[in-house]
């Protein structure tokens, strides 16, 4: 026995003297910057195009072969389709008035459940916009392949001052016992009644406090999709070597979320390439930039500093084990502000479309954006089909027809030519009619694709019921 505890103990030494000293400041802050540089290249560089291409679709822009005298209709197949499909997903989650309801294992637990359900209902659908929330998620992951959902603990303080006037001691012995004052200042002002145990006059005073409440609340957020940043290899967010967020975040946001304002100024930068994200000026045109001049802004708290919050896999501390971190850091060369040991990851994923092994998959618009070019092209053709058969165009014989009575479209105009014959018009057939099973064919591959038809929207199980 004695053997073996020796054995033992010499295995553990062996062990303490593989564990390493742990990663410098300097290690650390280069490896959080290269998980951050490399999650970027993947979101901006492969899956950003193709979610400002579905953006465009879905805004019906053009496609970019248009030509001049031609029609140049965009059909909106990729907003149709996401459209339909919205009430249905909305109405799952937002019909009841419980959006998550917790069952109890035992008899004893039921009116903590019940408290439990009643309480994150209130935080959701109250105490934050959960319908918002929800519809913004749905629509991402519909349009943008994925809807990434955060939820975090904040706290703030309400500060309110007031100015009382003809208080004695004893009302301001009461107001000192208030836990909330953050200051007190009273000032003599006068005398009152005698007081009826002594006979002396009791003193008056006028006092001003400061009274600052905390506040600590759940906040649960719609993050865009373009903020979101995740490890390419990432096979979901619970064993995800690199998850984040990255924002633009003013001086006074960071101050009120407890940083230095000294340090934010000094390592925090007013610009970055984030601040011309294309994939969110895709979204909203009227964006130059993020920053939209405010960078330029007399009011220093205004100013914008790029922030990254970041859950890395990490073994910081040289015991051979990855730890998940919490890292918070500011600018481009990723200087930490703050940095811990945390449990989990405060993001949760949708997508439509997911594809195996991958935590980003394929949204709606995947599916439709190639019908709506073909759809596009198809009514484009039956619209020139038709104008060529409402206005044909005229075969003249030149020098032998007025040619500014031919170009005049005023009903029953004359033309003057030198002899008959001289003009003529050149009829085109529409042949419009023959595109519509075309047309009705590729609704019928949406249908397919999407489960969603026109059999399928709006319609009340009870009603079908005798059907």
């Amino acid at each position: 026995m004695a053997e073996e505890m020796a054995e033992y103990e010499g295995m553990e030494d062996e062990e303490a003297d593989e564990v390493g000293p742990g990663m410098s400041d300097e290690e650390f802050e280069g490896a959080v910057k290269a998980a951050i540089s490399d999650a970027v290249d993947y979101i901006d560089d492969q899956v950003a195009p193709e979610r400002e291409l579905a953006q465009k679709y879905y805004r019906g822009d053009a496609f970019g072969n248009e030509e001049e005298g031609r029609s140049q209709v965009v059909m909106t197949e990729v907003r149709d389709t996401i459209l339909a499909m919205m009430p249905s997903l909305l109405r799952v989650f937002t019909a009841s008035e419980k959006p998550v309801e917790f069952s109890p294992r035992t008899a004893a637990k039921v009116a903590q459940a019940e408290q439990a359900t009643d309480y994150v209902s209130y935080v959701f659908m109250v105490d934050n916009p959960g319908f918002t929330i929800l519809h913004s998620g749905f629509k991402d992951a519909l349009k943008s392949k994925i809807g990434v959902f955060k939820w975090y603990t904040t706290t703030t303080y309400d500060v309110s001052e007031k100015i009382y006037s003809g208080l004695d001691q004893a009302q301001i012995n009461i107001l000192q016992s208030d836990g909330s004052l953050s200051s007190l200042e009273a000032v003599q002002t006068g005398e009152g009644d005698p007081d009826p145990m002594t006979g002396m006059p009791s003193p008056l005073f006028d006092v001003q406090i400061r009274r600052q409440i905390k506040n600590v609340r759940q906040v649960v957020e719609c993050v865009p999709p373009e903020e979101f940043l995740i490890a390419r290899n990432a096979r979901d967010l619970d064993r995800a070597d690199y998850v984040g967020h990255r924002s633009l975040k003013t001086l006074s946001e960071l101050v009120e979320m407890g940083y230095e304002r000294e340090e934010i100024e000094e390592h925090g930068n007013t610009s970055s390439t984030f601040d011309i994200n294309t994939e969110a000026q895709t979204r909203n045109p009227a964006l130059n930039n993020f920053l939209g001049g405010v960078a330029d802004n007399s009011d220093p708290s205004m100013r914008r500093y790029e922030y990254v919050e970041s859950y890395i896999r990490i073994d910081r501390d040289g015991d051979g084990v990855a730890e998940l971190r919490r890292v918070c850091s500011i600018g481009e060369g990723c200087y930490i502000l703050h940095d811990e040991v945390v449990d989990d990851v405060k993001f949760a994923v949708i997508c439509p479309d997911p594809e195996s092994h991958m935590v980003i998959g394929s949204s709606m618009a995947d599916q439709v954006m190639d019908l709506q070019l073909i759809k596009s092209n198809i009514m484009r053709n039956t619209l020139d089909s038709l104008a060529q058969s409402i206005h044909p165009r005229t075969e003249v014989v030149e020098g032998a027809v007025n040619m500014d009575d031919v170009l005049n479209n005023e009903t029953g105009a004359v033309i003057r030519t030198t002899q008959p014959g001289m003009i003529r018009e050149l009829g085109g057939t529409f042949v419009g009619q023959q595109a519509l099973p075309v047309l009705a064919y590729m609704d019928d591959i949406r249908a397919s694709r999407t489960g969603i038809s026109k059999a399928s929207q709006g319609l009340d199980p009870d009603v079908l019921q005798s059907t």
